[in-house]
C-alpha cells in the first residue's frame, strides 16, 4: 500500500512537471499529460490543481498573444485554438 505522504510527493512533482512544461510553451504536452493524470487526481482530491493548471495555460497563452504581437499568423491561430479548448476544458 502506497503511504499518503508517497502519494502526495507523486502529484507535487506531477503538478511541478505541468507547470514546467506550461513555462516552456508546451502546451500541448502539458495538456497530455494533464489528461493522463486526471482520474488519478479526482480519485485524490487533486481535482483543483488541475483547474488551476488549466487557468495556468489559458493566462500563459494569452501573456504569449499580448507580448508576441508579430505572431505568424498560423502560430497566433493555433495559440488561440489551443486556448479556446483550454477554457472549454477549464469548464466541463
Amino acid at each position: 500500500m502506497v503511504s499518503e505522504t508517497t502519494l502526495d510527493n507523486v502529484l507535487v512533482h506531477q503538478k511541478d512537471k505541468i507547470i514546467l512544461l506550461i513555462s516552456k510553451g508546451e502546451f500541448r504536452e502539458a495538456m497530455v499529460v494533464l489528461s493522463i493524470v486526471r482520474e488519478l487526481w479526482e480519485v485524490c482530491g487533486y481535482t483543483y490543481k488541475r483547474r488551476e493548471l488549466l487557468q495556468r495555460g489559458i493566462d500563459e497563452i494569452q501573456h504569449r498573444l499580448n507580448d508576441e504581437g508579430k505572431l505568424h499568423w498560423k502560430k497566433r491561430e493555433s495559440l488561440e485554438s489551443l486556448q479556446s479548448q483550454l477554457r472549454y476544458n477549464l469548464e466541463h
